[in-house]
């Protein structure tokens, strides 16, 4: 009984020109939003929820967007190093060596029952790459560089054997790399 004075009061305080107002909008977190107007319901470093109002089979509703920052990150081989997060705290900002240079490492080369560990540089870094829709011609273009090896010199080693006896091993050891365009052309 108490729910229905309760109610009816509020009916009577309400004059009927307000009523139907209200009934025209939508109601969230204790305001009422026009047809159309938006408000957000809930934000996070990296989502951010907003609901608006429509107009959908004769009711007034709150629909709901949610917009989540997408983050990339770098590739494993990028070599890059994390500095923090940016102004939102929502993604992690790197820095990378992205050219094309040389690097170093230990390898062991093998031939037959002889081995021999030298040091063997490789090209590593990234190139300037784009694809791009050309409105004169109406074609895709693509352009892509590769690192690889500008200047390189053959050497030899002394290898050793199971057997106890020497073996001469040649190796390839990269001085410089460069980033080519030609190079990641596909055979035409």
């Amino acid at each position: 009984m108490l729910e229905d004075s309760v109610h009816l009061q509020s009916e009577v305080k309400a004059p009927a020109l307000q009523r139907t107002e209200v009934n025209s909008k939508c109601f969230v977190n204790g305001k009422y939003l026009k047809l159309g107007e938006s408000v957000e319901l809930e934000v996070s470093n990296c989502t951010k929820i907003t609901g608006t109002c429509v107009y959908k089979d004769h009711k007034y509703l709150l629909t709901k967007t949610t917009l989540t920052e997408s983050c990339t990150k770098p590739e494993p081989d990028q070599n890059c190093i994390p500095l923090g997060y940016d102004a939102n705290g929502c993604c992690r900002i790197y820095h990378c060596n992205s050219e094309c240079t040389v690097t170093a490492s230990t390898v062991t080369l093998r031939k037959y029952d002889c081995k021999a560990e030298v040091i063997l540089n490789q090209c590593k870094g990234h190139c300037d790459s784009e694809t791009r829709y050309n409105g004169v011609t109406g074609l895709i273009e693509t352009y892509c560089g590769c690192c690889v090896p500008k200047k390189f010199k053959k050497l030899t080693v002394n290898a050793s054997c199971k057997s106890g006896r020497m073996m001469l091993m040649d190796y390839i050891l990269f001085q410089e790399c460069e980033c080519n365009h030609d190079a990641c052309k596909p055979n035409q």
